[in-house]
């Protein structure tokens, strides 16, 4: 074995070197076994995972988006029971935390909204609507998400 603790060791030789040694090493042909895949069959088997993997992905967060919708849905419910079956002045049950009994004192008040207060009791339960629609659609949708017909 040589002895080399008394050389200087330029850095510039030795990254040359391993360059040198990188391209051998990638040069180097690995001949493919009689029954193994070839590369370009393997690689597309690869990719094609990777794809399925990514639509499994997209599946599952449209599940979850749908079970959590259903759970929203759900948690409704019981207000929509007992709105469905209050008379016409009784007063209504709205989703936790919202406070709209000042605007509709009773199930009967939703038919005498006007279209701001609509639009204001829509924005208060998170629901969409047009800037054009007239007042009958926005009072229909208030009834239908508090369930009181």
């Amino acid at each position: 074995m040589a002895n080399i603790s008394n050389r200087r060791v330029d850095l510039a030789e030795v990254t040359s070197a391993l360059r040198d040694i990188a391209t051998a090493i990638g040069n180097i042909v690995i001949p493919n076994p009689i029954g193994m895949p070839d590369s370009d069959r393997l690689l597309a088997a690869m990719n094609g995972l990777q794809e399925a993997i990514r639509e499994i992905k997209t599946d599952i967060t449209g599940i979850k988006t749908d079970v959590a919708g259903v759970k929203a849905e759900m948690k409704l419910n019981p207000m929509r029971m007992y709105n469905g079956t209050a008379s016409e002045d009784s007063p209504l049950k709205f989703p936790e935390g919202v406070r709209l009994l000042a605007i509709i004192p009773s199930k009967s008040a939703i038919s005498e909204l006007t279209i701001e207060q609509c639009r204001t009791v829509l924005s208060r339960l998170g629901l969409a609507y047009g800037l054009h629609e007239e007042v009958k659609p926005l009072r229909e949708k208030i009834r239908e998400h508090l369930g009181a017909w």
